[in-house]
């Protein structure tokens, strides 16, 4: 199976088979007690597959990776995530298990080219929905602005599949931008990205773009919002918030992003709201799509 399957069904059905075969597999070389701890999902990126252990597995850890490599012919390393992402440029924690521990991978996916280093880059196989959503959304001569780009992770495959009329592409990290830059040459973008390696914070680039992408968890601070919102067009354009909360808590931090945004003379209409992926028990990824209009303006949805 390659990192992008064509369907979520289709990895689901996938990763079943595979965590049955492991079972069958150790058996004889795991307690027991332990073999239904093995992951239910297996994530590739490239030639890497991603893992997550229960930590009555970590001492089997080199075991079962040299098992994931025999039955997937495709991968050639298997890597440990050891704890979420952290930090202001969202840094993984990772441990290569087995195979080829070169952390640097080409991932297709939508029709586009990614080289990440998988153990200093946060590249999620979870976000592979909201990917593809975006290149649905997004209509052609429309103008984007990614304030969160990393290597290109959720605008890039927009520029490659739409015929837009630009995409701003911001990031801070000078290493993860050094792969976007090296994305948007392998992906023929240069005519339509435009990189900028910033703080976001100091964006004044505004009244501009027809959507913002706001990929930052567990989320964008209210200046960085308030940017965001500056940057769309006067007559209407999306922010798409990303940030992470509970079943019981995301209703109400959307109606307290709702107040924030109205509090600047705008009016907002809300299109979507759903989970990308579970973090833990109760615990999801949300994306929120708000359509946002100066005052004087009516709003098309």
């Amino acid at each position: 199976m390659q990192g992008n399957a064509d369907t979520y069904q289709d990895a689901l059905g996938f990763y079943t088979m595979l965590k049955e075969k492991l079972q069958e597999e150790l058996r004889t070389i795991i307690d027991e007690n332990l073999i239904r701890y093995l992951p239910s999902r297996y994530p590739q990126l490239g030639s890497a597959i991603l893992i997550r252990l229960k930590k009555e597995l970590i001492p089997y850890r080199e075991i079962i990776g040299d098992k994931i490599l025999e039955m997937n012919k495709s991968a050639e390393s298997v890597w440990l995530i050891k704890s979420p992402t952290t930090g202001m440029f969202r840094e993984p924690h990772v441990e290569c298990i087995a195979g080829d521990c070169n952390p640097i991978v080409i991932h297709k996916e939508l029709k586009t080219k990614f080289i990440i280093d998988i153990s200093k880059l946060t590249f999620s196989p979870g976000n592979a929905g909201e990917r593809r959503q975006l290149v649905e959304i997004v209509n052609n001569n429309q103008v984007i602005v990614d304030f969160f780009a990393c290597c290109g992770n959720l605008s890039l495959p927009i520029a490659v599949n739409k015929k837009i009329k630009r995409l701003i592409a911001i990031e801070a990290n000078a290493y993860a931008y050094s792969f976007l830059i090296e994305n948007i040459v392998l992906n023929k973008l240069i005519h339509v990205v435009s990189p900028f390696l910033m703080d976001n914070h100091y964006w004044s680039s505004f009244n501009i773009a027809d959507h913002v992408l706001l990929g930052f968890l567990p989320a964008p601070d209210l200046y960085q919002v308030e940017l965001a919102v500056r940057t769309l067009r006067p007559q209407g354009g999306i922010i798409h918030y990303h940030w992470i909360s509970s079943e019981t808590k995301y209703k109400k931090d959307i109606d307290k992003l709702i107040s924030f945004i109205e509090s600047m003379s705008r009016n907002t209409q809300i299109i979507d709201i759903h989970k990308i992926k579970s973090l833990s028990p109760r615990i999801n990824h949300y994306v929120a799509r708000i359509y946002v209009f100066m005052k004087q303006y009516y709003g098309r949805f």
